[in-house]
């Protein structure tokens, strides 16, 4: 066998372990968090960001259980109409699931640190419009010119995948704007941090604020992280690898976007919760107890 044709058979075979490694993270994560998620959301009152988190969490199954079967090599031949028909699933699930819910998420603990400050909301729309603004620019862009395009998607027999023929020029441009927002939001929680340091809310390891703070800056430092390696590994890896990274990413952005959340529900009182969750401010509104229970 001509050695590129085995050297590109190794090169998918990584992009398939990359995926089956995600599936397994995401569905370890759920198994062990299901005791504690339904006891601190699936019977709390109904709310947008309940129904938000639900969806951000269990999307990703309706992600990983057709990716394990597709691009596992399970399914056997598959057309490539069917090959194109899960990339454009794929693809518009990205635009709804990580630019736009998945920041409003994480803008929204923001906001429950900043809720009384001017024009915080306004600051932080900006920011969000920043998060999904070129992610669903770009990936709008391609469902209406490269997943339109012939031959673009095929199934390749070994080793047993939806293959993507060529990889769009444009298409790095999808992380940049997301890099900057990351980049922001941590900027943003690390001057909190320092400012409230020798304050006596932040002795409480156990507090709201500092769980607020905490996974907030963790969370969008891992999110860094899997950005920067995802543009690199675009634009110079190799055709059968440019997209070796890109399921490990959204698995780790939707895992910690729930983790957060999770570990927020658990230290928060009622009337915590709904301070933190709020996106108003009302003159009776209760303070926040920064104390655990």
């Amino acid at each position: 066998m001509d050695s590129s044709i085995v050297t590109e058979l190794s090169q998918a075979r990584a992009t398939q372990y990359s995926m089956a490694a995600s599936a397994a993270l995401a569905f370890y994560d759920i198994i062990l968090t299901i005791p504690q998620e339904s006891k601190l959301i699936w019977g709390a009152p109904r709310s947008v960001v309940k129904y938000l988190y639900l969806f951000n969490r269990y999307c990703l199954l309706g992600l990983v259980l057709p990716q394990t079967y597709i691009m596992g090599g399970f399914s056997g031949p598959l057309s490539d109409h069917v090959c194109k028909t899960y990339w454009v699933s794929v693809t518009w699930v990205l635009i709804v699931q990580t630019p736009m819910i998945g920041s409003f998420l994480v803008l929204l603990r923001v906001y429950a640190l900043y809720k009384t400050v001017k024009h915080i909301k306004l600051f932080l729309a900006l920011l969000s419009t920043l998060a999904w603004l070129s992610p669903t620019v770009i990936l709008s862009y391609a469902l209406a010119t490269f997943w339109n395009g012939p031959d673009n998607f095929v199934y390749t027999p070994v080793p047993g995948l939806c293959a993507i023929t060529s990889r769009p020029p444009y298409f790095w441009a999808y992380w940049p704007g997301l890099m900057v927002f990351q980049f922001a939001v941590c900027g943003i929680l690390i001057a909190e941090t320092i400012r409230n340091r020798n304050q006596r809310r932040m002795m409480n390891n156990g507090g709201v604020i500092s769980y607020l703070l905490r996974d907030g800056i963790f969370y969008n430092l891992c999110m860094l992280a899997g950005h920067l390696a995802n543009l690199p590994a675009y634009v110079a890896l190799p055709d059968s690898l440019f997209l070796v990274a890109y399921a490990p990413d959204w698995t780790l952005d939707s895992l910690l976007i729930s983790k957060i959340y999770l570990n927020l529900r658990h230290v928060a009182t009622a009337s915590d919760w709904a301070v933190a969750t709020s996106l108003y401010v009302e003159d009776q509104q209760p303070e926040v107890s920064w104390e655990s229970d």
